[in-house]
């Protein structure tokens, strides 16, 4: 790797001194701001593990939802079942009281027919 003194006296000829001092002075400063190799996997690391919970996290709350939701359909279809079971016990009452009604106007016809 090149000193910086070497780096200047190479840059002279084509910028001059005073440029190839400021491009070095401002190179330098900059090397601070660069981020390494090891830096970048660091952080690659740092973002996957972070992404990693947040997947493990929605999966569970996505989990938990769906869960909730099938008990809750649950309850809703037991509700019906039993509002339909009520609902089948009228209907069956009602044709029964209809069919005693039937029944009973038919013996008192048969009754008095074979009177008269």
């Amino acid at each position: 790797m090149l000193k910086t003194y070497e780096l200047i006296k190479m840059l002279t000829p084509k910028l001059g001194e005073e440029e190839a001092k400021e491009l070095v002075s401002f190179v330098e400063e900059s090397k601070e701001d660069v981020a390494t190799k090891a830096d970048l996997e660091n952080q690659s690391r740092v973002l996957k593990a972070d992404l990693e919970n947040q997947s493990r996290a929605i999966k569970t709350d996505l989990e938990n939802q769906s869960r909730a939701i099938k008990t809750d359909l649950e309850n809703q279809l037991r509700v019906f079942k039993a509002e339909f079971e009520k609902q089948i016990q009228t209907v069956k009452i009602d044709l029964i009281k209809w069919f005693f009604g039937f029944w009973i106007t038919l013996l008192i016809a048969i009754i008095l027919k074979g009177w008269l």
